[in-house]
């Protein structure tokens, strides 16, 4: 379940519009390619709201299938 669950949050974006360098991108994208912001979150993120509730879901499945 949690391949199934990765994969499809993966495709999930971030607004268009201000939101900075996450503008229109998937999670896939930032997990892949702002590593910075993917150790922010790991380090500073507890909990959100809207779409930060699932980008810190996500990073934490992307990071306990890669430990």
């Amino acid at each position: 379940m949690s391949a199934e669950k990765i994969e499809r949050y993966g495709k999930l974006r971030f607004a268009a519009l201000d939101m900075g360098a996450l503008n229109g991108k998937t999670f896939s994208d930032v997990f892949q390619n702002n590593k910075q912001f993917v150790q922010f979150t790991v380090n500073n993120m507890s909990e959100g709201t809207g779409i930060f509730k699932f980008w810190i879901e996500y990073v934490k499945l992307k990071k306990s299938k890669h430990a």
